[in-house]
């Protein structure tokens, strides 16, 4: 018997054995155990995750000389058949190369025969939507009102070139791309029956190459252990599969840390001389970068990287030496250069340049973090650059005040405190513009509700009676709801609450400059440590 490839050896035979295709498993199930099999079925979804074999599994689950029944027994004359595809009752067509009027014809004349030697006659027409529109139309007759003997089938891979017609005479399952995590654990049990050794990193690079197909998976895995002689180590797969290395991903993205231009450089050199495409190591280096991110944002990466558990851990370790902002804006360059690359004569040349301004980008450092690194240091400043920045005038530096001359006055001199009335909260008002921001995280904690009627608010000031606030330009709406008496009331209370002091609440909307945003920017602007953030960054104020 010649040879049977492990695509073909390994292909689905029970709903059981499909990968990651259970919720179409469990509706077809249940559908021949309760006898409620419809005439016409729609599968769609990416190539090679199932979509013909399913339709191979429903024809014999029907035709099976037990059924029908969801689990064929695969011993029987009409099961065999099916599975080696000489059944007289199970019809595959290709929409492809059969897309004519006069092949959906003689269809149409066929359908009224009854089956051979099985229960159920099965169409399996893959490709569907390669029909043309009068095919499409010559069928829809036969597919609205087919003998009970008839079950169709279509397969495709672009649903939305099926009319609409078409789609609303059958049931639609929508088959999913396969997770990587899934794919290596299927060929995990198949290279345990075939005697394979296989390293788990190896079985990771052949489910990685392809890209959510079980059936490409298999292929790979065929190719990988022809080259491995039998056998599967991570550096053969590599090779024989002409995937990225793993470390060659992290060499970039720690040459991105140290700013190595010289490493980067190398990096595409050895890309080069293994002889891999550019445009699939900027693919593999996008995922890199997305999975840096996953690990830096999540508390449980492995959830959501496909990779082995050392190299999840890795990239755990890496990611703490980024930000966030700056991963996100890596990526965005990436994506960017991926255009370039696709229509350039010089590939390699694009890549270089493209690695050189990833690693040459700056990190992104907040307003807020520089303020603390600096609070307190002020007084020991150095001395601004004597050369100012080119185009910027130079701001002088302030005049040196002299220190106060202190005066000691005895007990008797010092004026007595003035006693505070009761009910005297004259300390509030700046205590509701310092702590405003803080007050409306409080109260969404406490009603997230009503603090949305607040987002966009600018604070413009208070005083002893009542807080004044300014919705955004347009937003009239949102402040009727804010004013409303029951809200108003209870956000007046809040102020109770977190202030302890009473006020009343005063709105109105696309004020502009507040009087609290003002004094906010002439604070800032009289802040020293400004002027030294101002130096570092080479920058002005604008607003």
């Amino acid at each position: 018997m010649s040879y049977l490839v492990l695509a073909r050896k390994w292909r689905p035979a029970l709903f059981g054995d499909l990968v990651g295709q259970g919720h179409v498993a469990r509706t077809l199930e249940n559908a021949i155990r309760q006898d409620r099999v419809a005439h016409a079925y729609l599968f769609a979804g990416p190539r090679g995750v199932g979509k013909t074999s399913t339709a191979r599994i429903l024809a014999a689950a029907l035709n099976c000389e037990k059924g029908p029944t969801p689990e064929p027994c695969g011993e029987c004359g009409p099961c065999k058949e099916i599975a080696a595809g000489r059944s007289l009752d199970v019809l595959e067509i290709d929409g492809a190369s059969n897309r004519g009027i006069d092949e959906v014809r003689d269809l149409r004349e066929n359908v009224r025969y009854m089956a051979s030697a099985g229960k159920r006659k099965v169409y399996i027409i893959d490709e569907v939507h390669m029909l043309t529109t009068e095919a499409f139309n010559a069928l829809l007759k036969t597919l609205e009102e087919p003998p009970a003997h008839v079950l169709f089938v279509f397969a495709t891979t672009r649903p939305t070139k099926v009319p609409a017609t078409i789609l609303s005479r059958t049931i639609r399952f929508d088959f999913r791309r396969i997770d990587a995590k899934s794919i290596v654990a299927r060929l995990k049990r198949i290279a345990e029956s075939e005697k394979i050794e296989a390293e788990e990193r190896a079985l990771h690079m052949v489910a990685r190459a392809a890209d959510g197909s079980m059936r490409d998976a298999l292929s790979l895995l065929e190719q990988a252990r022809a080259y491995g002689g039998g056998k599967l180590a991570a550096e053969e797969t590599e090779e024989a599969l002409g995937v990225v290395d793993d470390d060659l991903l992290f060499a970039v993205s720690g040459a991105a840390h140290r700013s190595d231009a010289l490493a980067a450089m190398e990096a595409v050199s050895d890309l080069v001389d293994r002889g891999r495409d550019p445009g699939d190591f900027l693919l593999a280096l996008e995922e890199h970068f997305r999975n840096l991110l996953v690990a830096r944002v999540s508390d449980d990466p492995a959830e959501l990287i496909d990779a082995p558990e050392e190299s999840v851990a890795r990239y755990k370790e890496d990611a703490a030496l980024f930000e966030a902002d700056d991963l996100v804006r890596m990526l965005t360059l990436l994506g960017e250069g991926g255009r370039e690359l696709r229509i350039s004569p010089k590939p390699r040349l694009v890549l270089e340049m493209l690695l050189l301004r990833l690693v040459r980008m700056d990190s992104t450092v907040s307003f807020a973090s520089l303020l603390g690194r600096l609070g307190g240091s002020a007084p020991h400043a150095p001395a601004r650059p004597s050369k100012p920045a080119a185009g910027k005038p130079s701001r002088p530096a302030p005049p040196e005040t002299p220190p106060k001359k202190k005066t000691v006055a005895s007990e008797a001199q010092k004026p007595a405190p003035a006693k505070k009335k009761k009910g005297d909260d004259s300390e509030a008002p700046p205590l509701f513009q310092e702590k405003w921001s803080d007050f409306v995280a409080h109260l969404s904690k406490k009603n997230a509700a009503l603090a949305s009627l607040l987002t966009g608010c600018q604070f413009g000031g208070d005083d002893e009676e009542e807080v004044r606030i300014a919705f955004p330009k347009g937003a009239s709406f949102q402040m009727e709801q804010a004013m409303a008496p029951e809200n108003r009331k209870a956000i007046e209370q809040s102020f109770a609450d977190f202030f302890q002091a009473s006020r009343r609440l005063k709105g109105s909307v696309g004020a502009q400059k507040m009087k609290g945003e003002r004094e906010k920017r002439a604070a800032l602007r009289e802040d020293p440590r400004l002027g030294r953030i101002l130096d570092m960054l080479d920058g002005e104020i604008v607003g």
